[in-house]
């Protein structure tokens, strides 16, 4: 006999299903079906194998699947349910099943191979066939055979993975397997709990027993909550005038249970609509993710009914309920042949009725869920992140107070990445400007508004914070220049500096540290703070940015020092030694506040004549900061030239050689300048003031009365022994 329709068409009219696991959850639903309408003797037990084999290669870790065994010792494959399986668009069990399971079978498989023993006028036969693309039941056999136990074996060989996502079977894990098949047959295993059946899953490697899992439904717990649902049939109300629902008086009558189980005996939470016992659909709940285990618990919540059971409410990949949507409905109602007599349960309302009874059943939750939203808020509201940015942070119930951090501080990230491919193009479009044109300032002024919508609230209250701590800082400084630091002003221990120099050495740049650590740097110039360097840090000591030292190991220290007139070798260092590039470096020294800057203007030159004649690496220029408040004007030499600012600068120095082969040519140059403290501090603050008139900051808001109390009550802390702002 020929299939009933051309198959390959059938196979285009009836979808794959988009679940991995749907010929093998189909594999099963036919052998519930054939246990079912099986008599069993009371020593025998209904079961369903499912057995994967693998092959390996070289590497034994790899495996590669083979093909799949499904069998079951149901009634097997009788003439009716041969005839059925040959036929499709059958619809001997019911509208709309169609035979639609053979069908995905071969959307997965090449080929399917069927073994079946069934009773037949009281004699056992044995059946084979196979199902491809071409046919349905090929090389058909059907033999008498010695056998007593009926059953079927399906094996499906050649997996097609899909050509989208290319889903495999090769990772696959007799745990995924097992859970999957607990999730979707829960229901059925826990109503067929008196069939006893069992359920055996089975990994074969090379043909060796691999691995084993076993699910008895005896074994299935019972429910942590059970309970009704009535369903209202709802028809248009007599207004014609308008598209209004109202209760029919007719009603449907569903059930569901709750299942609260370990976390390896449930691969998933979810609640499902179930068909035949069977869960085939989702309802969306946000309160609980897929995979999220609680307490070492998931939940799993099953609805089902003789309503959902109808053949006609469920599609041909049986993996969604065809069931229509109040708006579909209202669709069709525009057609002039729509039938406003007929009455209609929507799948929308279901899923509303199904949302109410939640909250009763997962009342744990709705307690964790809230206790979760208050710590996000606190962890949001701490860190400064925006609450929308923080609830779209994909948090779990069950996360910690690190995870919940972590998450948080990725989406925030994730959201920046995006902002700031915007404001790069921003930028990228200042190309475009032309400052000799008339609009210049007013396309300049849209782009920074345009600049400004794109940063983050959590970045503008980032760029306060940092313009108040740098005014924080530059008051600071003005207040160790007028000794009105307490900690100035307590007696003086034995040894230990409270001179302005070590004051404000320590604000600016921490003595002993390297520029990976906190410094105040930008406070001399704002391009400091970019650069390598070190702090109080003897020069035999100093690594240069590619990792080598500074000066050669083997160099005889004394003799350097004295041949440069560097008195005390132990002391005998800049205050702040920084890496600019290749070639360059900066030397900065300060001086205590009743120190003539002008009795020390070679200080600087001799650290610059060493490191030119010795260093490891050529250094030639060399950008020298000698720093005070005493400068006399007098004692100067006249190539010092003052600068707007009010401080003093040598533009040209030469550095030269005192090696034999070229003594006496220059191998560098310095610049030099010569800063009063009162200026750096009043140069800082027109910076800042600059700022904060932008981000709309009144910093004279911020007292000096009582400025280190303030200092303490803020996110600064500052430590008057070690003079540093953190």
């Amino acid at each position: 006999m020929a299939e009933a329709v051309d198959l390959k068409g059938a196979m285009g009219l009836l979808k794959k299903s988009k679940n991995l696991h749907a010929p093998i959850f189909e594999a099963i639903t036919n052998s519930f079906e054939a246990i079912a309408a099986k008599e069993y003797k009371d020593d025998e037990t209904p079961y369903i194998k499912i057995n994967f084999y693998y092959t390996t290669g070289l590497f034994e870790v790899i495996k590669k699947f083979s093909h799949l065994e499904i069998i079951d010792n149901g009634i097997g494959f009788d003439e009716p349910s041969f005839q059925r399986y040959r036929t499709l668009l059958d619809k001997s069990k019911g509208f709309k099943n169609r035979g639609s399971g053979r069908v995905q079978f071969l959307h997965r498989f090449d080929e399917v191979e069927i073994r079946s023993v069934f009773i037949d006028q009281g004699n056992y036969f044995e059946r084979r066939f196979r199902s491809d693309e071409e046919t349905l039941a090929s090389n058909t056999e059907k033999s008498p055979c010695i056998l007593d136990e009926t059953g079927s074996t399906i094996i499906l060989r050649g997996f097609k993975p899909g050509t989208v996502n290319k889903e495999s079977l090769d990772d696959v894990t007799i745990e995924d397997v097992q859970s999957a098949i607990k999730n979707k047959f829960l229901l059925k295993l826990y109503l067929d709990k008196k069939r006893q059946i069992q359920i055996v899953v089975n990994f074969y490697k090379n043909q060796q027993l691999e691995g084993s899992k076993t699910i008895n439904s005896s074994d299935i717990a019972e429910p942590t909550n059970t309970g009704d649902l009535e369903i209202n049939y709802l028809k248009f109300s007599d207004d014609n005038s308008e598209i209004k629902w109202i209760p029919s008086g007719n009603k449907e009558s569903l059930q569901w249970a709750h299942w609260k189980l370990p976390e390896n005996e449930l691969s998933e939470n979810g609640i499902f609509l179930c068909s035949k016992n069977v869960a085939i659909q989702s309802v969306p709940f946000l309160k609980i993710k897929k995979n999220e285990v609680i307490n070492g618990f998931r939940h799993l919540t099953v609805v089902y009914g003789e309503y959902l059971d109808r053949a006609e409410n469920v599609n041909d990949a049986v993996d969604k309920f065809t069931i229509p949507t109040q708006r579909e409905v209202e669709r069709e109602a525009e057609n002039v042949f729509f039938d406003r007599d007929a009455e209609y349960i929507f799948i929308d309302k279901i899923e509303e009725e199904v949302k109410k009874i939640l909250p009763d059943i997962y009342t744990e939750l709705k307690e964790l869920k809230a206790q979760q939203d208050h710590r996000i808020e606190y962890f949001a509201e701490l860190y400064g992140v925006p609450m929308e940015i923080a609830n779209a942070a994909n948090i779990d119930i069950s996360d910690s107070n690190k995870k919940i951090v972590e998450k948080i501080f990725k989406k925030q990230a994730e959201v920046a990445a995006k902002e700031n491919y915007k404001i790069q193009e921003i930028y990228e479009s200042l190309i475009e400007l032309n400052p000799t044109d008339p609009k210049y300032q007013a396309e300049l002024g849209k782009k920074s508004s345009q600049l400004l919508e794109l940063i983050p609230q959590q970045n503008k209250n980032e760029l306060s914070r940092y313009v108040i701590r740098r005014e924080m800082v530059t008051k600071i400084l003005g207040l160790i220049l007028k000794n009105s630091l307490a900690y100035q002003n307590i007696p003086r221990v034995k040894g230990e500096r409270t001179d302005k120099e070590a004051l404000i050495h320590d604000l600016v740049f921490k003595r002993k540290k390297d520029t990976e650590a906190l410094n105040d740097l930008w406070i001399l110039n704002e391009e400091f703070v970019h650069y390598s360097g070190y702090s109080d840090t003897p020069l035999n000591q100093i690594v240069l940015p590619d990792g080598s030292y500074l000066f050669p190991k083997n160099i005889d220290e004394d003799a350097l020092m004295s041949q440069f007139r560097i008195e005390n070798r132990k002391t005998g260092r800049p205050d702040i030694f920084l890496f600019p590039e290749d070639g360059k470096c900066i030397l900065v020294e300060f001086k205590a506040h009743d120190i003539d800057l002008s009795d020390h203007l070679n200080q600087l030159t001799r650290y610059c004549n060493l490191i030119a004649n010795t260093a490891t690496q050529k250094i030639d220029s060399f950008y020298c900061y000698l720093i005070g408040q005493v400068v006399s004007i007098l004692d100067l030499p006249g190539d010092y030239l003052k600068t707007v600012n009010g401080d003093y600068v040598k533009p040209e120095q030469a550095v030269k050689s005192i090696k034999p082969n070229n003594e006496g040519d220059t191998i560098g140059h310095i610049y030099q300048e010569v800063v009063v403290l009162s200026n750096i501090e009043q140069r800082a603050s027109r910076r800042n003031k600059s700022f904060a008139d932008k981000l709309g900051i009144r910093l004279e808001e911020i007292p000096l009365d009582g400025f280190e109390e303030l200092v303490k009550q803020s996110e600064l802390q500052l430590d008057p022994q070690k003079l540093q702002i953190i």
